[in-house]
């Protein structure tokens, strides 16, 4: 009996685990996403598109790393000038316009935060 109770709990553990890895995984990937967006958006480039497919930690660095050597890319005097300009975004089926600092400080640092937050958010209804 003893054997059969540790199998169920085995099995409970890595049901568990899969669990937090899989959230865990679309936080990172929605952190990494919302950093290259937003940064290009104010630099006035389209952002990349990465695909959410990463199963591994090493894939999850990975992506990491490309999202670092993307914004590395991005010229900081255009992200510096675009206070004033109008940035255009996606907002479900619409599209959002907003000055550059509004942007900035009122969506895409907000909406990052939440990404990379160690609690769970969510939207009020």
């Amino acid at each position: 009996m003893r054997k059969q109770s540790g199998s169920i709990l085995r099995r409970c553990s890595t049901r568990a685990s899969s669990l937090i890895c899989s959230h865990s995984r679309a936080r990172l990937q929605s952190a990494c996403d919302q950093a290259k967006n937003a940064a290009a958006r104010l630099a006035g480039v389209d952002p990349p598109g990465f695909e959410d497919n990463e199963k591994t930690f090493a894939e999850l660095k990975a992506r990491i790393a490309k999202t670092i050597a993307f914004l590395k890319t991005l010229d900081a005097r255009r992200v510096d000038a675009s206070a004033d300009r109008e940035i255009t975004f996606p907002l479900g089926p619409r599209k959002g316009h907003m000055r550059g600092a509004d942007y900035l400080n009122h969506f895409a640092l907000p909406k990052a935060s939440r990404s990379a937050s160690s609690t769970t958010w969510a939207p009020s209804r």
